[in-house]
């Protein structure tokens, strides 16, 4: 069954030193939209758009088992599957620019197997147009009005 819920969306992403340790000062983004759940035979879906400076982004996460993909269009384009300790390659894309895309999952903490609420938290680094860069994705699910 389809719910409506609220989606609380963190991020936060390093560039990362010649050790691969975080550097510099973070870029953080933070949003909460009012999207879809569905849970199905152990599968989550979300879905939820949000605003940006470079237009509207739709994101819909699927998360089963140890893996999780995260597919975006619109504004941004780009298609991210975890799984811890592996990688996944692919092209991030902001018109007109397309990019080569590297992600290697490091943690996944997924906690959205309750009614209507729960977190999935994501760390991973990433390669993108050979910039390497340490991120972390954390969404929160709550009730609609909460």
């Amino acid at each position: 069954m389809l719910k409506k819920v609220n989606i609380s969306v963190y991020s936060r992403i390093h560039d990362l030193d010649d050790y691969g340790l975080p550097a510099g000062d973070p870029e953080m983004h933070e949003s909460t939209v009012c999207g879809s759940m569905k849970i199905t035979d152990g599968e989550i879906r979300l879905s939820y758009s949000e605003q940006t400076e470079g237009g509207t982004v739709h994101s819909h996460v699927l998360a089963a088992g140890e893996e999780v993909t995260v597919l975006r269009s619109g504004a941004v384009s780009s298609t991210m599957i975890f799984s811890a300790g592996k990688k996944h390659t692919s092209v991030y894309e902001v018109l007109p620019y397309k990019f080569d895309m590297t992600v290697e999952t490091l943690k996944i903490r997924n906690e959205l197997f309750k009614e209507n609420q729960g977190e999935l938290e994501i760390l991973y680094n990433m390669t993108v147009g050979g910039a390497s860069r340490r991120a972390k994705l954390l969404i929160r699910i709550s009730p609609l009005g909460s």
